[in-house]
């Protein structure tokens, strides 16, 4: 068992005024006067204002865990291991999707009564506007909260290797991943848990990885070593239909990094890699819920090769 208590930013932290990631025509506006009829940059196709800060509320997060694994080790050299987990956590803390939010209420908006059947409903305040006297957007409340519940079981698998020693030095081998199995959230207030996200695009946290693994080999001979390292993960179902209306599909995405680093200096250890070795750019993805289009930076990094240099040193 476990839990967490909020810190002090995500309780104290003054309220600040950002946008939406995407674009909306607000429903308000919408039903009442017509991004079709007047249109007004405010209100159409516009990233409406959103405010985030802390909250005094907060409740500490709590959590259950269960694992269940098995080490073998046939040689001092190779182990392999297997481990199965299953978490629960309870009142969750993070920030709200301000565009998930919009979704849901935009969703359930009823033209008619100028309300919405979302449970965000208490998220989104309105304002009447200046000019034509009637109710808009005012902002979309996204401070820290407390989410409902999430249950996560998955596996997690290991292979190492130390290589026997060679002229040229010795070489070790690694292989690490995760897979999982599921992932539901229940809000709160909910009676059941939602569908399983796994291999999904989530409106509240983005996408959720079913398959990733690393792959390592790694030279050492006296002060000199290197490391080539294969990160993979797999692809996923996009935030949006595609063009065509069906069910889209983001790629597979995979880096090469690569370092070596010397430590014949007392203390000192410098370091030279290259990140994204093969320059491969990140899939594209239809997500609108960042300012970041195109891609999803939170699977993908969107820099190409980068060169890097650094030096540590150690005083005692």
């Amino acid at each position: 068992t476990g839990f967490r208590a909020p810190t002090l930013p995500e309780t104290y932290s003054l309220q600040t005024q950002t946008n939406t990631g995407g674009a909306y025509d607000d429903p308000f506006y919408n039903a009442t006067v017509g991004c079709d009829k007047i249109f007004d940059g405010k209100y159409c196709n516009a990233q409406l204002t959103v405010r985030q800060g802390g909250n005094l509320n907060l409740q500490p997060e709590k959590s259950k865990s269960f694992t269940l694994g098995a080490l073998f080790e046939p040689t001092k050299d190779i182990s392999l291991s297997l481990d199965y987990f299953r978490i629960t956590q309870k009142d969750l803390i993070g920030i709200p999707n301000p565009d998930g939010i919009l979704d849901s209420f935009i969703e359930g908006f009823n033209k008619t009564t100028l309300t919405s059947t979302s449970v965000d409903s208490d998220k989104v305040f309105t304002k009447l506007d200046s000019k034509t006297g009637k109710p808009v957007i005012d902002y979309v409340l996204a401070t820290y909260n407390n989410f409902g519940e999430q249950v996560t079981e998955g596996i997690d698998f290991s292979v190492k290797a130390k290589l026997p020693r060679t002229e040229i030095g010795t070489f070790s081998l690694g292989w690490d991943g995760t897979y999982l199995l599921k992932q539901k959230t229940r809000d709160v207030g909910a009676a059941e848990f939602g569908d399983n996200v796994v291999g999904i695009y989530n409106n509240s946290f983005g996408p959720v990885i079913r398959l990733r693994h690393t792959s390592s080999l790694d030279w050492e001979r006296g002060p000199f070593s290197a490391a080539l390292t294969y990160i993979w993960q797999q692809g996923y179902q996009d935030a949006q239909l595609g063009a065509d209306g069906n069910v889209r599909k983001v790629s597979a995405y995979d880096l090469v990094n690569l370092s070596g680093s010397y430590t014949g200096i007392k203390n000192l250890k410098l370091t030279l890699g290259v990140l994204n070795l093969l320059d491969n750019d990140p899939p594209y993805s239809n997500q609108g819920n960042s300012f970041q289009v195109g891609f999803d930076q939170s699977y993908a990094d969107p820099r190409g090769r980068t060169f890097y240099v650094k030096a540590s040193y150690k005083f005692f």
